[in-house]
């Protein structure tokens, strides 16, 4: 009788062990293929210098994923207080000329640089057009569920700033700065 006793308080400990639950963890996305990051938005003022060869590079944080997404914006003006950001490449006409804000980035940092035929163009305008411009680097996850970014030419959702910080849940988020190497 001791035995069976035993067993069965055994068997009831068991079965009492294995139904403990801890506290419940976040919800997760069905068919995520791993942990889910957040965007992220940067603000950096650079100047566009002959000596800097017209570019300037940042050093993100920590590294990017290779299937991460860039969207750069640059203030184009202020209007009423609130500030009007142009996705680059942002092409400006300057008489019969143009400038062009432009990137490029890698998981390690992203460089601005100016694309012109413009001769001095730090000297144009008293250097309005290069001395410190400001632009928004929103990095947007490659994987985001139930979210998709069109990252074509034709995207219009993806040029206007605001649109894009409101579909990521952007709006309170902090906007960190950097400085260029």
């Amino acid at each position: 009788m001791k035995k069976i006793f035993l067993l069965l308080f055994a068997v009831v400990g068991l079965v009492g062990l294995q139904s403990c639950e801890g506290p419940e963890g976040p919800p997760g996305f069905d068919g995520a293929p791993g942990p889910i990051f957040e965007a992220e938005v940067f603000e950096v003022t650079t100047d566009f210098l002959r000596s800097n060869n017209y570019e300037s590079v940042f050093t993100f944080s920590k590294p990017i994923l290779k299937t991460d997404h860039l969207l750069v914006y640059h203030l184009d003006q202020v209007v009423n207080g609130e500030d009007v950001w142009k996705m680059t490449p942002a092409t400006y006409y300057i008489g019969s000329e143009n400038l062009i804000y432009n990137f490029d980035f890698t998981r390690l940092d992203f460089k601005l640089f100016l694309d012109t035929n413009i001769a001095n163009i730090d000297r144009v305008d008293g250097g309005a057009w290069t001395n410190k411009q400001t632009f928004r680097v929103v990095i947007i996850p490659g994987y985001m569920p139930k979210r998709s970014l069109d990252t074509s030419s034709t995207a219009v959702e993806n040029t206007d700033y605001n649109t894009i910080i409101k579909k990521y849940n952007l709006e309170n988020a902090p906007i960190k700065q950097l400085q260029a190497k």
